[in-house]
Protein backbone atom coordinates (compact mmCIF):
# COMPACT_ATOMS: atom_id res chain seq x y z
CA UNK A 1 0.00 0.00 0.00
CA UNK A 2 0.95 3.44 -0.54
CA UNK A 3 1.66 6.35 2.06
CA UNK A 4 -0.09 8.86 0.65
CA UNK A 5 -3.54 8.70 -0.80
CA UNK A 6 -5.32 10.59 -3.58
CA UNK A 7 -7.34 12.75 -2.05
CA UNK A 8 -10.43 10.01 -1.31
CA UNK A 9 -8.64 7.61 1.09
CA UNK A 10 -5.19 7.26 2.67
CA UNK A 11 -5.40 3.63 3.93
CA UNK A 12 -2.47 1.32 2.91
CA UNK A 13 -4.47 -1.88 2.96
CA UNK A 14 -4.55 -3.41 -0.48
CA UNK A 15 -8.26 -3.70 -0.66
CA UNK A 16 -8.48 -0.23 0.64
CA UNK A 17 -6.28 0.67 -1.99
CA UNK A 18 -8.16 -0.65 -4.61
CA UNK A 19 -11.00 0.70 -3.96
CA UNK A 20 -9.50 4.50 -3.21
CA UNK A 21 -8.12 3.82 -6.81
CA UNK A 22 -11.88 3.05 -7.87
CA UNK A 23 -13.89 6.33 -6.15
CA UNK A 24 -10.60 8.60 -7.48
CA UNK A 25 -11.18 7.90 -11.16
CA UNK A 26 -15.12 8.78 -10.43
CA UNK A 27 -16.54 12.30 -9.63
CA UNK A 28 -18.22 13.01 -6.63
CA UNK A 29 -22.11 12.76 -7.71
CA UNK A 30 -23.08 14.60 -4.57
CA UNK A 31 -20.53 17.98 -6.18
CA UNK A 32 -22.23 19.92 -9.18
CA UNK A 33 -19.25 21.45 -10.97
CA UNK A 34 -19.90 24.89 -13.04
CA UNK A 35 -17.93 23.80 -16.21
CA UNK A 36 -16.27 21.15 -18.21
CA UNK A 37 -12.75 22.96 -17.10
CA UNK A 38 -13.24 21.92 -14.09
CA UNK A 39 -13.88 18.24 -14.81
CA UNK A 40 -10.83 18.07 -16.62
CA UNK A 41 -8.88 19.84 -13.96
CA UNK A 42 -10.45 17.41 -11.29
CA UNK A 43 -9.40 14.24 -13.73
CA UNK A 44 -6.22 15.79 -15.01
CA UNK A 45 -4.88 16.25 -11.16
CA UNK A 46 -6.16 13.04 -10.23
CA UNK A 47 -4.16 11.42 -13.16
CA UNK A 48 -1.00 13.02 -12.28
CA UNK A 49 -1.31 11.71 -8.47
CA UNK A 50 -1.91 8.34 -9.45
CA UNK A 51 1.39 8.48 -12.07
CA UNK A 52 4.32 6.31 -10.86
CA UNK A 53 6.60 9.17 -11.30
CA UNK A 54 4.89 11.99 -9.26
CA UNK A 55 5.49 9.90 -6.13
CA UNK A 56 8.68 9.43 -7.05
CA UNK A 57 9.90 13.26 -7.45
CA UNK A 58 8.24 13.98 -4.01
CA UNK A 59 9.94 11.69 -2.76
CA UNK A 60 12.98 12.96 -3.94
CA UNK A 61 11.89 16.56 -3.03
CA UNK A 62 11.95 14.87 0.84
CA UNK A 63 15.41 13.42 0.58
CA UNK A 64 16.75 16.90 -1.11
CA UNK A 65 14.90 18.93 2.05
CA UNK A 66 16.40 16.32 4.49
CA UNK A 67 19.78 16.34 3.19
CA UNK A 68 19.75 20.35 3.20
CA UNK A 69 18.66 20.06 6.74
CA UNK A 70 20.62 17.27 7.99
CA UNK A 71 24.16 19.74 6.26
CA UNK A 72 22.82 22.59 7.97
CA UNK A 73 24.90 24.46 10.99
CA UNK A 74 24.99 27.38 13.03
CA UNK A 75 28.32 28.80 11.97
CA UNK A 76 28.27 27.78 8.30
CA UNK A 77 29.07 30.29 6.12
CA UNK A 78 26.59 33.55 4.58
CA UNK A 79 27.01 31.50 1.53
CA UNK A 80 25.87 27.96 2.42
CA UNK A 81 23.48 29.78 4.45
CA UNK A 82 21.84 31.12 1.37
CA UNK A 83 22.19 28.04 -0.42
CA UNK A 84 20.35 25.89 2.40
CA UNK A 85 17.34 29.01 2.05
CA UNK A 86 17.30 28.75 -1.67
CA UNK A 87 16.70 24.82 -1.39
CA UNK A 88 14.26 25.21 1.35
CA UNK A 89 12.06 27.37 -0.42
CA UNK A 90 12.13 25.16 -3.57
CA UNK A 91 11.14 22.50 -1.50
CA UNK A 92 8.69 24.91 0.16
CA UNK A 93 7.01 25.44 -3.62
CA UNK A 94 7.64 21.94 -3.84
CA UNK A 95 5.56 20.50 -1.15
CA UNK A 96 2.79 23.68 -2.06
CA UNK A 97 2.07 22.88 -5.06
CA UNK A 98 1.49 19.29 -4.18
CA UNK A 99 -1.19 20.07 -1.61
CA UNK A 100 -2.57 22.35 -4.44
CA UNK A 101 -2.79 19.32 -6.67
CA UNK A 102 -4.58 17.43 -4.25
CA UNK A 103 -6.54 19.62 -2.99
CA UNK A 104 -7.70 19.63 -7.08
CA UNK A 105 -8.05 15.92 -7.41
CA UNK A 106 -10.49 15.87 -3.95
CA UNK A 107 -12.74 17.87 -6.06
CA UNK A 108 -13.84 19.96 -2.53
CA UNK A 109 -12.57 21.57 0.36
CA UNK A 110 -14.66 19.11 2.70
CA UNK A 111 -13.59 15.95 0.94
CA UNK A 112 -9.93 17.60 0.58
CA UNK A 113 -10.15 18.35 4.88
CA UNK A 114 -11.52 14.74 5.78
CA UNK A 115 -8.37 13.00 4.88
CA UNK A 116 -5.57 13.18 7.88
CA UNK A 117 -2.47 13.20 5.29
CA UNK A 118 -4.14 16.40 3.88
CA UNK A 119 -4.22 18.04 7.18
CA UNK A 120 -0.97 17.15 7.82
CA UNK A 121 0.34 18.19 4.83
CA UNK A 122 -1.19 21.51 4.60
CA UNK A 123 0.19 21.64 8.89
CA UNK A 124 3.81 21.21 7.05
CA UNK A 125 3.39 23.47 4.14
CA UNK A 126 1.75 26.40 6.44
CA UNK A 127 5.10 25.48 9.32
CA UNK A 128 7.68 25.86 6.55
CA UNK A 129 6.11 29.32 4.76
CA UNK A 130 6.20 31.01 8.57
CA UNK A 131 9.73 29.97 8.88
CA UNK A 132 10.99 30.88 6.03
CA UNK A 133 9.11 34.17 6.52
CA UNK A 134 10.13 34.93 10.46
CA UNK A 135 13.39 33.29 10.23
CA UNK A 136 12.84 30.80 12.61
CA UNK A 137 14.67 27.41 12.48
CA UNK A 138 12.14 25.16 14.50
CA UNK A 139 9.46 25.86 12.18
CA UNK A 140 11.92 25.07 8.80
CA UNK A 141 12.98 21.91 10.77
CA UNK A 142 9.34 20.49 11.37
CA UNK A 143 8.40 19.25 8.19
CA UNK A 144 11.13 16.93 8.40
CA UNK A 145 8.55 14.60 9.88
CA UNK A 146 7.63 13.75 5.87
CA UNK A 147 10.50 11.14 6.30
CA UNK A 148 7.91 8.83 7.06
CA UNK A 149 6.41 9.26 3.47
CA UNK A 150 9.71 7.96 2.05
CA UNK A 151 7.90 4.41 4.23
CA UNK A 152 6.21 3.84 0.87
CA UNK A 153 9.56 1.67 -0.17
CA UNK A 154 9.29 -0.86 3.11
CA UNK A 155 5.82 -1.84 3.31
CA UNK A 156 6.30 -3.80 6.92
CA UNK A 157 8.18 -0.71 8.29
CA UNK A 158 4.84 1.56 7.58
CA UNK A 159 2.45 -0.99 8.99
CA UNK A 160 4.46 -0.88 12.30
CA UNK A 161 4.21 2.41 12.18
CA UNK A 162 0.93 2.82 10.98
CA UNK A 163 -0.50 -0.12 13.93
CA UNK A 164 1.54 2.34 16.48
CA UNK A 165 -0.74 5.44 15.26
CA UNK A 166 -3.59 3.61 15.50
CA UNK A 167 -2.87 2.92 18.96
CA UNK A 168 -2.42 6.61 20.19
CA UNK A 169 -5.65 7.24 21.76
CA UNK A 170 -5.19 3.43 23.54
CA UNK A 171 -1.91 5.34 24.64
CA UNK A 172 -3.42 8.66 25.98
CA UNK A 173 -5.93 6.59 28.15
CA UNK A 174 -2.96 4.83 30.12
CA UNK A 175 -0.56 7.62 30.24
CA UNK A 176 -3.56 9.19 32.04
CA UNK A 177 -4.31 5.98 33.82
CA UNK A 178 -0.95 5.66 35.35
CA UNK A 179 -0.14 9.35 36.13
CA UNK A 180 -3.15 9.22 38.16
CA UNK A 181 -1.35 6.39 40.39
CA UNK A 182 2.14 8.04 40.00
CA UNK A 183 -0.05 11.28 41.74
CA UNK A 184 -1.15 8.65 44.48
CA UNK A 185 2.33 7.52 45.19
CA UNK A 186 3.50 10.88 45.20
CA UNK A 187 0.86 12.34 47.67
CA UNK A 188 1.74 9.32 49.54
CA UNK A 189 5.46 9.68 49.87
CA UNK A 190 4.71 13.31 50.75
CA UNK A 191 2.99 12.44 53.87
CA UNK A 192 5.65 9.55 54.45
CA UNK A 193 9.06 11.09 54.09
CA UNK A 194 7.93 14.25 54.35
CA UNK A 195 11.79 16.01 54.35
CA UNK A 196 13.24 13.24 56.12
CA UNK A 197 15.24 12.36 52.04
CA UNK A 198 16.07 16.16 51.57
CA UNK A 199 19.70 16.05 53.20
CA UNK A 200 21.12 12.77 51.99
CA UNK A 201 19.55 12.46 48.67
CA UNK A 202 18.33 14.49 45.35
CA UNK A 203 15.83 11.87 45.01
CA UNK A 204 13.49 12.87 47.74
CA UNK A 205 9.67 13.69 48.17
CA UNK A 206 10.37 17.37 49.85
CA UNK A 207 8.11 19.09 47.22
CA UNK A 208 5.63 18.03 45.06
CA UNK A 209 7.72 18.69 41.87
CA UNK A 210 10.66 16.50 43.44
CA UNK A 211 8.03 14.28 44.29
CA UNK A 212 6.87 13.50 40.90
CA UNK A 213 10.64 13.52 39.71
CA UNK A 214 11.55 10.61 42.12
CA UNK A 215 8.42 8.58 41.02
CA UNK A 216 9.61 9.09 37.78
CA UNK A 217 12.79 8.09 38.37
CA UNK A 218 11.80 5.22 39.52
CA UNK A 219 9.43 4.80 36.91
CA UNK A 220 12.28 4.26 34.82
CA UNK A 221 14.42 2.36 36.90
CA UNK A 222 16.89 4.54 36.98
CA UNK A 223 19.33 4.20 40.52
CA UNK A 224 16.29 2.86 41.59
CA UNK A 225 18.19 0.87 44.51
CA UNK A 226 19.58 4.42 45.35
CA UNK A 227 16.26 5.39 46.20
CA UNK A 228 15.18 2.50 48.11
CA UNK A 229 18.28 2.60 50.40
CA UNK A 230 17.88 6.29 51.37
CA UNK A 231 14.63 5.86 51.96
CA UNK A 232 14.77 3.20 54.28
CA UNK A 233 17.84 4.84 56.01
CA UNK A 234 16.04 7.62 57.26
CA UNK A 235 13.26 5.45 59.12
CA UNK A 236 14.65 4.14 62.85
CA UNK A 237 11.86 1.72 63.88
CA UNK A 238 11.83 -1.89 61.90
CA UNK A 239 8.36 -1.61 60.80
CA UNK A 240 8.85 1.94 59.40
CA UNK A 241 11.73 0.44 57.28
CA UNK A 242 9.67 -2.26 56.37
CA UNK A 243 7.23 0.57 55.04
CA UNK A 244 9.47 2.14 53.19
CA UNK A 245 10.72 -0.54 51.38
CA UNK A 246 7.15 -1.92 50.31
CA UNK A 247 6.04 1.49 49.41
CA UNK A 248 9.38 1.92 46.36
CA UNK A 249 9.19 -1.83 45.93
CA UNK A 250 5.50 -1.82 44.66
CA UNK A 251 5.77 1.04 42.67
CA UNK A 252 8.69 0.06 41.22
CA UNK A 253 7.46 -3.54 40.34
CA UNK A 254 3.96 -2.31 39.03
CA UNK A 255 5.75 0.44 36.79
CA UNK A 256 8.35 -1.83 35.16
CA UNK A 257 6.55 -5.21 35.02
CA UNK A 258 2.99 -4.15 35.04
CA UNK A 259 2.66 -0.56 33.27
CA UNK A 260 5.34 -1.24 30.74
CA UNK A 261 4.01 -4.97 29.52
CA UNK A 262 0.28 -2.57 29.21
CA UNK A 263 2.11 -0.41 26.42
CA UNK A 264 3.52 -3.39 24.53
CA UNK A 265 0.10 -5.32 24.70
CA UNK A 266 -1.88 -2.19 23.47
CA UNK A 267 0.15 -1.56 20.58
CA UNK A 268 -0.52 -5.88 19.76
CA UNK A 269 -3.76 -5.59 20.30
CA UNK A 270 -3.84 -2.83 17.21
CA UNK A 271 -1.23 -4.95 15.20
CA UNK A 272 -2.89 -6.76 11.56
CA UNK A 273 -0.68 -9.74 12.16
CA UNK A 274 -2.02 -11.00 8.91
CA UNK A 275 -1.45 -7.69 6.79
CA UNK A 276 2.19 -7.81 7.99
CA UNK A 277 2.62 -11.55 7.18
CA UNK A 278 1.88 -10.60 3.49
CA UNK A 279 4.11 -7.53 3.59
CA UNK A 280 6.72 -9.51 4.51
CA UNK A 281 5.78 -11.91 2.01
CA UNK A 282 6.22 -9.14 -0.47
CA UNK A 283 9.28 -7.46 0.83
CA UNK A 284 9.76 -3.43 -0.71
CA UNK A 285 10.94 -3.24 -3.53
CA UNK A 286 15.21 -2.36 -2.64
CA UNK A 287 14.88 -6.70 -1.34
CA UNK A 288 12.81 -7.67 -3.79
CA UNK A 289 15.67 -6.16 -6.37
CA UNK A 290 18.25 -8.50 -4.64
CA UNK A 291 16.02 -10.98 -4.86
CA UNK A 292 15.60 -11.15 -8.82
CA UNK A 293 19.52 -10.75 -8.75
CA UNK A 294 19.98 -13.88 -6.49
CA UNK A 295 17.72 -15.66 -8.18
CA UNK A 296 19.01 -14.67 -11.94
CA UNK A 297 22.70 -15.18 -10.70
CA UNK A 298 21.59 -19.05 -8.98
CA UNK A 299 20.09 -19.65 -12.51
CA UNK A 300 22.56 -19.07 -14.62
CA UNK A 301 24.81 -20.99 -12.18
CA UNK A 302 22.68 -23.70 -12.24
CA UNK A 303 22.93 -23.56 -16.14
CA UNK A 304 25.95 -23.21 -16.83
CA UNK A 305 26.72 -26.28 -14.66
CA UNK A 306 24.28 -28.28 -16.01
CA UNK A 307 25.91 -27.78 -19.88
CA UNK A 308 28.84 -29.09 -18.44
CA UNK A 309 27.20 -32.04 -16.34
CA UNK A 310 25.57 -33.22 -19.91
CA UNK A 311 28.91 -32.78 -22.51
CA UNK A 312 30.59 -34.36 -20.02
CA UNK A 313 28.06 -36.96 -19.64
CA UNK A 314 28.06 -37.00 -23.76
CA UNK A 315 31.70 -37.70 -24.04
CA UNK A 316 31.50 -40.28 -21.22
CA UNK A 317 28.89 -41.99 -23.35
CA UNK A 318 30.80 -41.96 -26.38
CA UNK A 319 33.67 -43.71 -24.97
CA UNK A 320 31.42 -46.31 -23.17
CA UNK A 321 29.95 -47.61 -26.99
CA UNK A 322 33.34 -47.40 -28.11
CA UNK A 323 34.43 -49.96 -25.21
CA UNK A 324 31.56 -51.65 -26.09
CA UNK A 325 31.68 -52.35 -29.48
CA UNK A 326 35.60 -53.19 -29.19
CA UNK A 327 34.71 -55.82 -26.84
CA UNK A 328 31.84 -57.19 -29.09
CA UNK A 329 34.51 -57.74 -31.88
CA UNK A 330 37.24 -58.86 -30.00
CA UNK A 331 34.76 -61.63 -28.56
CA UNK A 332 33.61 -62.33 -32.20
CA UNK A 333 36.92 -62.25 -33.06
CA UNK A 334 38.04 -65.12 -30.58
CA UNK A 335 34.38 -66.91 -31.68
CA UNK A 336 35.91 -67.19 -34.59
CA UNK A 337 39.07 -68.19 -33.51
CA UNK A 338 37.81 -71.28 -31.79
CA UNK A 339 35.64 -72.36 -35.02
CA UNK A 340 38.58 -72.47 -37.22
CA UNK A 341 40.76 -74.44 -34.54
CA UNK A 342 38.00 -76.58 -33.63
CA UNK A 343 37.79 -77.45 -37.58
CA UNK A 344 41.13 -77.69 -38.24
CA UNK A 345 41.25 -80.80 -35.45
CA UNK A 346 38.19 -82.30 -37.48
Amino acid sequence: GKVYGDGVNDSPSPRKALRKKKVATELPEEHDFESEDEVLMIKGARKMIRDKRFDRFVSLVIVVNLAAMSADQYDASETWKLFSYAVYVCCAVAFSAETLIRFAASGSLGAFWQSNFHRYEVAMCLSAVVGLATDTQLLILVPATRLYRLMIYLPTLYELLESALNSMQAILNLILFISIIAVCFCTTGRYVFGTDVDEISRSNFGTFSLSMLTIFQLFTGDGWSDVLYDSMSVKDTLLGQAFAAVFILVWFVFSKLIAANLFVAVIIENFEVSVTVENIRKPGRFVALRDNFRRSTRGIWQYTVERLRRRRMGRDGADVIELRQQKLTNSLAAIEKDEQARQAKL
